[in-house]
């Protein structure tokens, strides 16, 4: 069953995981630390000038909450990233990445994201990231 989410959580909101959670080489920025252009809770400070590497990103928390999308496919609100810790991105090949918050570093086996993320494993194989190392979901 999808909660219904309001209005303003269609966007981001407060939450800005993608400036913290994955590295930023433009940027030189390591993964797990904030942006030094992210203001927590209000957003990215250079935002029009911002890396196209930051403009391009779509979590797919904030993709499945697209109106074109099924509803029934729509992440529920607790499955935001700063929400349970875990941002997830799929690149163009397809394959499925978890950045994982290293201050919850076990976030991607709890809950609705950690059951969804063993159902998705078991169609494809989903890289688990977390403080920068990589490692394949058993």
């Amino acid at each position: 069953m999808i909660e219904a989410i309001n209005a303003q959580s269609l966007a981001c909101g407060s939450c800005h995981m993608c400036c913290k959670l994955p590295s930023l080489e433009e940027l030189n920025k390591p993964a797990d630390q904030w942006c030094v252009n992210c203001e927590v809770g209000v957003g990215c400070k250079q935002y029009n000038a911002r890396p196209q590497a930051c403009q391009a990103f779509e979590c797919l928390w904030l993709h499945s909450q697209k109106p074109h999308i099924d509803p029934k496919l729509r992440f529920p609100a607790d499955m935001r990233p700063d929400k349970c810790h875990v941002m997830l991105n799929k690149k163009a090949d397809g394959k499925l990445f978890a950045h994982v918050s290293a201050e919850r570093p076990d976030a991607w086996t709890k809950g609705k994201i950690g059951n969804w993320l063993r159902r998705e494993n078991q169609a494809r194989p989903v890289t688990i990231i977390c403080n920068g190392k990589q490692f394949a979901m058993a």
